[in-house]
């Protein structure tokens, strides 16, 4: 097993994820289960794999969790990946995640999954925008854009009315 953890330092980051496959294979015939999801762990979180082949690994991950009836590690993978897996850049990712959830889990980890995708999706079109350049163009337009008049607060006099507050909606006397 040694050679294949050699194998899989040595090579490059593109490489390295038919190494793995690989790996896991061998150590899952000589050794078990258990000595695949070593390798599973080692590749996933130390490998240094691009973050393309790490979700392709965690997808295989939680697939051999599921084969084993272990629900939780499978959703705590899929919670792991979603943290470097857009849902723009790998959407079947998203939609295997989804289909997990309805078979596996219940409401409130569906309502985790969801949350996780709005984080994920936040995160990635904050990149983005920060990336690109149109989002200069974007904000100078928006500071030259004629300004919304403000709303005077409870109180205030606005334009030489007064606001009453008899009713819960502000109104003009």
């Amino acid at each position: 097993m040694k050679v294949y953890e050699d194998a899989a330092s040595a090579v490059p980051a593109g490489d390295r994820l038919s190494v793995y496959e690989v790996y896991v294979a061998r150590a899952t015939e000589l050794y078990g289960v258990l000595k695949a999801r070593d390798v599973y762990c080692q590749a996933i979180c130390g490998g240094g794999l691009p973050d393309e082949d790490a979700t392709t690994m965690c997808v295989r991950f939680t697939d051999l969790e599921i084969g084993l009836r272990e629900v939780a590690r499978a959703q705590a993978l899929y919670v792991y990946a979603a943290s470097f897996t857009g849902p723009e850049v790998r959407p079947e990712f998203w939609k295997r995640w989804n289909d997990f959830e309805v078979l596996h889990g219940d409401e409130s980890t569906f309502r985790e999954m969801l949350r996780v995708k709005r984080t994920a999706a936040a995160s990635a079109g904050a990149c983005v925008i920060g990336s690109a350049g149109a989002a200069v163009a974007e904000m100078d337009d928006f500071r030259a854009a004629p300004k919304r008049p403000m709303r005077a607060c409870a109180g205030q006099q606005l334009g030489g009315a007064s606001i009453s507050q008899q009713c819960k909606r502000t109104r003009l006397v």
